[in-house]
């Protein structure tokens, strides 16, 4: 197999992955869209560099990166289902199957990005890498090329830890190497805080930063580029949330009538399915403008569903319910017509048909709320429509007026799901729009962006 190139393994299988699909080829290895017999599901599976493969010391750094990727609770890291080696020869990694685009094709087919849409990436890219440095990952190579936006407009990363380390034989440089670079050390956290504010850099001008496009500038926003890029690494912002907060903090405020542009939808997906085709690029053009994010997840193949048992026993359960009511009803009637305690029975009937009405039309904010909210979180008074009918907001930066847009942004975009979903809301108190990621946990939905902003909606 080592002989074959990438093309030639198509059709071929590998382990339990019949290789259906050349997706990308990049230093590290090839990526197919794949079959897996043993679950029928279409997984991306990617196929490390046999030179990797070969290297024990990468084989290490290859399953403790891919040990703490998998575990990360954020849904802006692409999932990973299984990772391992297959004989002595081959190291795979499979991943879900997102449609989409990466960072570096959008910019060479569409040109730069307006700086409301580059920060609003930069929100999503920034949480994801924060989640991986509080966990005890660090990316290693934040560069467009590992930043995938899906169908839906939502931003994933990619790669998390796979670049070598250095530790064995193997070597590799990143893409965006901070000064204080050093081939064979070990990445910090700071090292991806330099990347992201490189990758920003990119994002609105399509060129890296060098002597030809210095990053930085004189206004509010060029200068929390220049110091995300700053030669000391303790001359930078602590986290990547710190820095996207202040590139948000640092953008112009937003005219009352007309909110900023969303992040743009990707280029149509015939001439590649995702962030690691290599398919020949279509004439540029510009970002195009956009309605609002669909606030939808990413675009996921699934296996076939089966047919769901739980409707027919919901509809069982009611026509029982209502049986019961009716006899309820009319032994009442029947009481209140044959005793002499008409005046008890009407009472009686009055007063258990009251609260129903007033908990159909307005529940009130001291009612149970149907899902546990976390240590901290405070409700917010009052309720309305939707399939989440109230919200709390998670810390003291966060307003109640903020998680009810975000309640109103969330249900607009369908009923929940057990996937992840972004939606836009405007802040009351700011009036500044705020990119919020939102994901589910059983009755509860998790909204986080912004300025640091935590929602929960049930």
């Amino acid at each position: 197999m080592d002989d074959e190139s990438p093309a030639e393994r198509v059709g071929s299988r590998v382990g339990n992955y019949q290789l259906r699909e050349l997706l990308g080829t990049g230093r590290l290895g090839t990526v197919y869209e794949a079959g897996d017999v043993a679950t029928e599901q279409v997984v991306a599976v990617k196929l490390m560099s046999p030179d990797l493969a070969a290297d024990p010391a990468y084989r290490g750094q290859f399953h403790r990166a891919n040990d703490i990727a998998a575990r990360l609770p954020e849904p802006h890291v692409v999932p990973i289902h299984d990772w391992g080696a297959i004989g002595d020869d081959v190291l795979f990694l499979e991943m879900e199957r997102v449609e989409g685009h990466d960072l570096r094709r959008l910019l060479a087919t569409q040109g730069p990005m307006s700086v409301e849409q580059a920060v609003a990436a930069i929100e999503q890219v920034a949480t994801a890498l924060d989640a991986a440095h509080a966990a005890g990952l660090v990316h290693g190579d934040v560069k467009p090329a590992n930043l995938l936006l899906t169908r839906s407009g939502f931003w994933q990363v990619t790669d998390f830890g796979l670049l070598p380390d250095g530790s064995g034989a193997s070597t590799g440089t990143p893409a965006y190497p901070p000064p204080e670079y050093t081939p064979g050390a070990a990445a910090t956290p700071s090292a991806d805080v330099y990347a992201l504010a490189c990758v920003l850099h990119e994002a609105i001008t399509g060129k890296p930063p060098g002597p030809a496009s210095p990053a930085g500038g004189t206004s509010a926003f060029g200068q929390v580029i220049e110091r995300g890029v700053a030669t000391a690494p303790g001359d930078r912002f602590p986290t990547a949330g710190d820095f996207a907060r202040a590139a948000r903090h640092a953008l112009p405020a937003p005219s009352a009538s007309v909110p900023p542009p969303p992040p743009p939808p990707p280029p149509p997906m015939e001439p590649e399915p995702h962030a690691w085709s290599a398919a020949p690029e279509p004439p540029t053009a510009a970002w195009p403008p956009s309605p609002p994010p669909q606030s939808q997840p990413p675009v996921y193949a699934e296996p076939p569903r089966r047919r769901s048992v739980v409707f027919p026993v919901l509809i069982g359960a009611l026509v029982v319910a209502l049986l019961a009511l009716t006899g309820v009803v009319v032994w009442l009637l029947f009481t209140g017509t044959n005793n002499d305690n008409d005046n008890t029975a009407q009472t009686t009937t009055t007063q258990s048909a009251q609260p129903n009405r007033a908990t159909a039309t307005a529940p009130t904010p001291s009612s149970a709320p149907p899902a546990a909210l976390p240590a901290g979180a405070t409700p917010c008074a009052g309720s309305g429509g939707g399939a989440l009918t109230k919200s709390a907001i998670g810390n003291t930066v966060t307003s109640c007026p903020f998680a009810e847009e975000v309640r109103n942004a969330y249900n607009a975009g369908g009923p929940p799901s057990s996937q992840p979903r972004q939606v836009v809301a405007i802040s009351p108190v700011t009036g500044q729009s705020y990119t919020m990621s939102c994901a589910p946990s059983g009755r509860l939905v998790t909204c986080t962006g912004g300025n640091g902003a935590v929602v929960h909606l049930y």
